[in-house]
């Protein structure tokens, strides 16, 4: 052992540069793994943040079985009624773009390719903050008794759009060319990160009459009685909603609890 300290320290002694960039390269190597270590963990922290604050509270969703289709309004009361859930809110969304922002090409990013632009979620706007955070930066929320084409922006969004509160602007949809007022801005966080901030509310019922769709909705979102999480106590309340709802209908996680979050 003393002879082998004794030619290592000689080695060095005798070698200094390539001594010192082979101590130069091992704290370079320890400090890179530790840099990707540390980038990958805020990465997957900024997705979870992401997909939970958009998701809220929700513990469950229930769509058409159909990629592009939609659910009846009134199936929201047997969802209510159902063993084991503590509340459920509808939505109807509409994908809209302003009129000098129509994209012309997909963008791609974390959550796969989209056409760009804005996307308008109707809500109710009681029974929805109990399940999402909506904070209020500027100006009003929305008014559940209000049947006006008014909504609220993501404030980041707007601003860089140069809409103010309380401005007319025209927003251009499927379903044609719309006036809505803007009657408040939210902060990008919570609810505000839906589409990466390009996101806006309405009035449930004002998002029905805008989209056609009176008796119809995008998704019903549930709030379970039991414990979220206990995969097992959710997995048995989704099965007993599959069974009342039937197969025209599929009851999935949210993506903040779902397959696809644990990939990304």
């Amino acid at each position: 052992m003393r002879l082998t300290q004794l030619v290592t320290v000689r080695s060095i002694l005798s070698r200094r540069l390539r001594s010192l960039l082979t101590l130069f390269g091992i704290i370079l190597g320890v400090a890179s793994i530790y840099a990707i270590n540390y980038t990958n963990q805020n990465a997957f922290l900024s997705i979870s943040q992401l997909f939970e604050g958009t998701s809220g509270k929700v513990d469950l969703e229930v769509r058409n079985a159909v990629t592009v289709g939609k659910v009846p309004s009134n199936l929201l009361e047997i969802v209510l009624q159902t063993e084991g859930v503590l509340d459920a809110v509808a939505i109807v969304k509409i994908p809209a773009v302003l009129p000098g922002e129509i994209p012309t090409e997909m963008d791609l990013d974390f959550f796969g390719t989209s056409a760009g632009g804005l996307i308008l979620y109707g809500i109710d706007p009681i029974k929805d903050r109990n399940l999402r955070e909506y904070r209020l930066t500027q100006g009003d929320f929305l008014d559940p008794n209000s049947t006006q084409l008014q909504m609220v922006l993501v404030e980041d969004y707007a601003l860089d759009q140069s809409i103010k509160v309380g401005q007319t602007i025209q927003v251009l949809t499927e379903f044609g060319l719309k006036d809505i007022e803007v009657i408040g801005f939210i902060a990008k966080e919570g609810a505000g990160l839906t589409n990466l901030g390009k996101f806006g509310i309405l009035n449930l019922s004002v998002a029905q009459d805008l989209s056609r769709s009176l008796d119809e909705v995008d998704q019903i979102d549930i709030v379970a009685k039991v414990d979220s999480g206990d995969p097992a106590l959710l997995e048995n309340l989704r099965n007993a909603l599959m069974v009342q709802l039937g197969d025209a209908y599929a009851v999935v996680f949210p993506a903040s609890q779902g397959e696809r979050m644990s990939l990304m």
